[in-house]
C-alpha cells in the first residue's frame, strides 16, 4: 500500500463531521426552529463545538476557545470556519434546547441503523429483543436533584438520569428519556409501544402492572425480576426439575385492600438458584414456550446495556460539564451520544474488529492529523500480526 493514501486533505475531525449529512441536519433544524433566534452561532457552528469538546476531551469552555483559535487557517481542511467565544458558547448551552440535538441524534440512528447492526447480537429466533435500563450521571453542583441521603457534611450532589431503550442487535441505544436522578424508574415503561412478538428485558425497578397489562396485550413478551417482598397468589404449578431451577410456577396478584386491581393477568415465575449466593433470582414472565433455563440465559442477555453504560461512561468526558443548567447538561449527553455513534460508524468499516476504547483514543490523539483513520488502522493492524513462532526466538536470540 502506498505510503500516499494514508493522508488526506481534510482533518480526522472533518471526515467525522462529514458523516453528519446536510440534508439531515438542515431537516432538524428546520423542524426544531434552532436557528430562529440566533444572530451568528448557528446549530451548525454549536454542534461543531461540542463535538470537538467530546471528542477531545475538553473539560472547559476555555479549552475549546483555544482549540479553534488554533485552527484558524485551516477552515477549509477542518470544516471549521468560525472561532467561538467562551460568552458565546455558554449563552448557547443556556439557551438552543436541547432537543435540536436529541433531534439529531434519532435521524442519526434511523439513517445508520441497517450499516452499524451488530448481526453477531441477533436473536436465535425471529422475535426482537429490547433491553431496558437507566443509569445514572453525578453532577457536581445541586442542579437535579439527586439520589439517596444527602449528605451530614458538605453540599448535596445532582445527578441527571438517563432512561435508554437498546435494541439487542443494535450497539448504540434507539430511545432515550432524560430525568432528574431522583425520578423512579417505572413511569418510563408505559412510554414503551410493544411490538407485537417482541421481548422486553428489565430489571426489578420498572414495576408497572399496567404496562405489563399493556405488553400482554400488543401479543408481546417480557422478563423482569419479581422484588422479594411482592405478594402473589400461586395458581399452578409446573416445576421442571433442574441443578440450579427451584421454582416454575403460574401466579396471580391479588387486588388491593380497596379492591383496586393491580392486574387480571397470569404470568409465570421462575425462580433460579444465583450463583453467587443462595438467595434464589425470581424472575416474572408471559412467555411460556421456553423452559426455566432458556428464560434465565434471555434475562443475563440484559447485561448488553450495562457494557454501553460503561462504554458511555469511560470514553467521553461526562464527569465534566460544560455549563450549569439542565439544558446544557443534557445538550452534552446527546452530543456524547452522537459522538458515539459516529465513532461506531467508523468502527463498522474497519477490516477487523478494534475496541471502541481504543479506536476513541486513536481518533482524539490525530483529531487534528491529516490521515485518513480507516487506511491507517486497517494498515496497522495487518502489519501488527501476529509472527510465527521460529522468527521471534530468531530476534530473542539475536538481542
Amino acid at each position: 500500500m502506498a505510503k500516499n493514501s494514508f493522508f488526506s486533505g481534510t482533518t480526522v475531525f472533518g471526515q467525522l463531521i462529514k458523516l453528519i449529512p446536510d440534508s439531515i441536519l438542515g431537516k432538524v433544524v428546520e423542524q426544531t426552529c434552532s436557528d430562529r433566534y440566533s444572530k451568528g452561532f448557528k446549530t451548525y457552528d454549536h454542534l461543531l463545538s461540542m463535538l470537538f469538546a467530546t471528542l477531545a476531551h475538553c473539560t472547559s469552555l476555555r479549552e475549546i476557545e483555544a482549540a479553534f483559535a488554533s485552527m484558524q487557517g485551516k477552515g477549509e481542511n477542518s470544516k471549521v470556519d468560525f472561532r467561538p467565544k467562551r460568552s458565546t458558547l455558554s449563552d448557547a448551552n443556556r439557551k438552543r434546547s436541547s432537543t435540536v440535538f436529541e433531534a439529531l441524534y434519532q435521524a442519526l440512528f434511523d439513517h445508520y441503523r441497517p450499516f452499524i447492526t451488530d448481526s453477531q447480537l441477533r436473536s436465535d429466533e425471529s422475535r426482537s429483543i429490547y433491553v431496558i435500563d437507566s443509569t445514572t450521571i453525578s453532577l457536581f453542583q445541586a442542579i437535579l436533584e439527586n439520589a439517596g441521603r444527602k449528605p451530614k457534611t458538605g453540599k448535596a450532589k445532582g445527578g441527571i438520569k438517563v432512561h435508554t431503550v437498546l435494541k439487542l442487535e443494535d450497539v448504540v441505544p434507539m430511545l432515550i428519556w432524560m430525568s432528574k436522578a431522583s425520578a423512579h424508574d417505572s413511569p418510563y415503561l408505559s412510554k414503551l409501544k410493544p411490538e407485537a412478538g417482541s421481548i422486553y428485558l428489565f430489571d426489578r425497578g420498572y414495576i408497572d402492572y399496567k404496562a405489563y397489562d399493556a405488553i400482554v396485550k400488543a401479543g408481546a413478551f417480557f422478563v423482569t425480576r419479581l422484588k422479594e417482598n411482592s405478594v402473589f397468589d400461586i395458581i399452578d404449578e409446573a416445576f421442571e426439575p433442574g441443578s440450579n431451577i427451584m421454582r416454575d410456577v403460574t401466579i396471580k396478584f391479588p387486588r388491593k385492600a380497596k379492591g383496586e386491581i393491580f392486574t387480571d393477568e397470569m404470568y409465570r415465575l421462575v425462580e433460579i438458584k444465583s450463583e453467587k449466593d443462595e438467595t434464589p433470582i425470581r424472575l416474572l414472565t408471559n412467555i411460556q414456550h421456553l423452559n426455566p433455563t432458556q428464560i434465565g440465559d434471555l434475562y443475563r442477555k440484559r447485561w448488553q446495556i450495562e457494557l454501553l453504560f460503561k462504554q458511555l461512561k469511560q470514553n467521553y468526558p461526562l464527569k465534566y460539564f460544560l455549563g450549569d443548567t439542565p439544558n446544557a447538561i443534557e445538550i452534552q449527553i446527546w452530543v456524547a451520544l452522537i459522538a458515539n455513534l459516529l465513532i461506531n460508524v467508523l468502527k463498522k468499516s474497519l477490516n477487523k474488529a478494534m475496541a471502541h476504547s481504543n479506536l476513541a483514543t486513536f481518533l482524539r490523539i490525530n483529531l487534528l492529523a491529516y490521515i485518513k483513520p480507516t487506511e491507517v488502522l486497517n494498515y496497522l493492524r495487518h502489519t501488527n500480526r501476529k509472527k510465527p513462532k521460529s522468527r521471534q526466538l530468531k530476534l530473542q536470540l539475536s538481542g
